[in-house]
């Protein structure tokens, strides 16, 4: 998960799942305390590669090359509703639901978010961890202005290919427990 982060910065928001999952395992014994403290670990192993190389680069850890371009600045509630102040465009939350419900994941989708609340419920470690992995990052693509139009091509789903895991594992799970009820 650490190593998403080195391709599209915004999966830095993968570390909410890998924290949550540390802290869970987090018991009075050394062994539990080490085994969290190594999945922390791990996943800085990249994050800390990247930030040397944009040290070395740029100057600072923290500079990328979004920066110098002004990429970082591209989010704004005016994205998520298409309210901008001299015209009206579709909102990314239409965006989002079309193409993830026709062509992403197509009925998936609402079984998915179904799923996704039925195990914050019923098993709630999994579910908030799963959660972890798939709201933050939808909420920030939701915000983001890269298809403010209501753009009808594919590419804005590529900001949600590694949510899509997550959900289509939260669907089967709701699959899997409605069918042992048959």
């Amino acid at each position: 998960l650490g190593y998403s982060c080195t391709i599209r910065y915004s999966e830095f928001l993968l570390v909410l799942p890998v924290v949550f999952a540390a802290l869970l395992n987090l018991r009075a014994t050394w062994k539990s305390a080490i085994g969290s403290l190594s999945l922390l670990v791990a996943w800085a192993i990249p994050v800390g590669a990247l930030a040397l190389v944009c040290w070395i680069a740029f100057g600072s850890p923290t500079k990328t090359g979004y920066t110098y371009c002004n990429e970082d600045t591209g989010f704004g509630w005016k994205y998520l509703t298409g309210a901008w102040e001299d015209r009206d465009l579709t909102g990314n939350w239409e965006t989002l639901v079309t193409q993830v419900n026709r062509i992403g994941l197509f009925v998936m989708w609402p079984i998915a978010l179904a799923g996704l609340m039925g195990m914050i419920g019923s098993a709630w470690r999994l579910g908030v961890t799963m959660a972890l992995w798939v709201v933050p990052s939808m909420v920030l693509y939701l915000l983001y202005y890269w298809a403010p139009g209501g753009d009808t091509t594919t590419g804005y789903l590529r900001f949600y290919v590694t949510v899509m895991p997550g959900l289509i594992f939260a669907g089967v799970w709701l699959l899997d427990r409605a069918l042992s009820y048959v």
